[in-house]
């Protein structure tokens, strides 16, 4: 279901910017850090409380900072990676 909402909204909002902006690739650029950006948050999802669960600590206390933390720098590092690269093959 995250995978298929994931494609949904980086192809809609792919979509959008393509109507109000001129050069075409910031919509694919935006489309795609928003895909990948819902698929790591997914995976964190997954990763974070497991992890703590391994290590003994109550996932349910420490996830929600500490994967919030997590997923915020991830998207910000996601996004900027995504466009530099794909700023080059434009």
């Amino acid at each position: 279901v995250s995978l298929f909402l994931a494609l949904a909204l980086g192809f809609l909002l792919s979509a959008v910017v393509f109507m109000w902006f001129e050069p075409f690739y910031i919509g694919i650029i935006l489309g795609v850090a928003l895909f990948l950006t819902i698929v790591a948050s997914l995976l964190l999802g997954l990763i974070v409380p497991y992890l703590f669960q391994k290590l003994g600590k109550d996932p349910a206390i420490v996830t929600g900072p500490i994967g919030t933390i997590i997923r915020d720098i991830l998207s910000l590092v996601i996004y900027f990676s995504v466009a530099s690269f794909m700023i080059r093959l434009f």
